[in-house]
């Protein structure tokens, strides 16, 4: 089985909090934390008719900065495809250089989760991002 290289989040209510613009806790913990073992960081996010700009005035200060490869930071306003459908996936897949299969998605949204299946990426639903962000690095990388 091959193993997960690269991890996409979502943004909203996974790792900012959509009601006041501040991370979650425990993701930028998370992001900070895959990124220090080698793991390739991403983003996947519907962003409407947001440029990444605006986008930026909605999200903590410095939060793309986190991420070290822009084009794993795919914004839908960018590529003119949403979650669910399998198209930004696909293209995430296409900006990591990977298979699908080296890819982890994470969201809240089950649809957006079953989108990222359906691509051949695999998923994780997380349910509280204070409990279940910090477990992600630890669920990829298992003590023997």
């Amino acid at each position: 089985m091959l193993q997960t290289q690269t991890v996409f989040f979502d943004i909203g209510d996974t790792l900012v909090s959509g009601a006041d613009g501040i991370w979650l806790p425990g993701a930028k913990n998370a992001v900070a934390g895959l990124l220090s073992v080698g793991y390739r960081v991403g983003l996947i996010s519907n962003t409407g008719n947001l440029s990444r700009s605006e986008v930026e005035r909605l999200v903590p200060d410095g939060f793309f900065d986190e991420f070290n490869e822009d084009e794993l930071l795919i914004l839908s306003s960018e590529v003119r495809a949403e979650k669910p459908g399998i198209e930004i996936y696909e293209i995430a897949i296409d900006h990591a250089a990977v298979v699908a299969t080296a890819c982890l998605y994470v969201g809240e949204k089950q649809t957006e989760v079953a989108g990222a299946q359906a691509a051949g990426m695999k998923a994780l639903r997380i349910c509280d991002a204070a409990t279940d962000l910090p477990q992600i690095q630890q669920l990829l990388n298992p003590v023997n």
